[in-house]
């Protein structure tokens, strides 16, 4: 029962981190992919490039 809630009070501490950090991931790639299609056609590149 001690490892139990041990894990629970780690899991409890990090949450709101790891929930920080998937919305600055999620809120960074919602700036980059407006910006992508102009810069690819710009360099050249084709859609397979680009991977859209």
């Amino acid at each position: 029962m001690l490892l139990f809630e041990h894990v629970r009070k780690v899991i409890g501490r990090r949450s709101p981190l790891v929930c920080l950090a998937m919305f600055g991931l999620m809120a960074g790639q919602q700036m980059v992919n407006p910006i992508l299609p102009p810069l690819a056609r710009e360099l050249g590149l084709s859609e397979l490039h680009l991977g859209s």
